[in-house]
């Protein structure tokens, strides 16, 4: 399973080095909310088919964890776009949502250590928007609410590569 997985981190880290150097170039509040909107929905979405589809429980309580506390995200995220009047996508983009599509797709421990790789590259871009964007974005309710996230999201960048290496 390790093996595996290291193999699917490794995919997933490649595509998230193109997606985080994407999310390094952001700096308009716009562009943060889309990016930062979509990439949660995903985690929000992908986590729900896991208290589905997840074969070990380790795997499902990380998925609720992952929909409290991005659901919690989505809100804070609307209060601060609405405070700069910034508006909020609605739906995934084509890319995150093929990405959906493949993870429900799979079944098993393969479901499994594909939907922590998928959190693993999501977070990973996380990581470097709100990185990004809270040093070098416009002040204001967004660039406020990127450095409140950062924490927890750094968080859950640790916590998916530790349950990931335990299988």
């Amino acid at each position: 399973m390790k093996v595996f997985f290291a193999a699917s981190i490794a995919a997933a880290a490649f595509s998230a080095s193109a997606l985080a150097q994407d999310a390094n170039a952001v700096t308009t509040p716009q562009e943060f909310v889309n990016m930062a909107t979509v990439t949660n929905m995903f985690e929000i979405a992908s986590s729900k088919v896991a208290l589905d589809k997840a074969s070990g429980q380790p795997t499902k309580d990380f998925a609720q964890h992952m929909i409290n506390d991005h659901s919690k995200a989505a809100d804070e995220l609307k209060v601060a776009a609405d405070a700069e009047g910034v508006k909020v996508p609605t739906a995934l983009d084509d890319k995150h949502k093929a990405d959906l599509d493949n993870l429900a797709g799979s079944t098993g421990s393969a479901f499994d250590q594909s939907y922590l790789a998928e959190q693993y590259a999501a977070h990973e871009e996380a990581v470097a928007l709100f990185t990004t964007y809270s040093t070098n974005g416009a002040p204001g309710a967004l660039k406020e609410f990127a450095a409140k996230t950062l924490p927890t999201l750094q968080s859950h960048l640790k916590d998916v590569q530790q349950l990931a290496t335990a299988k």
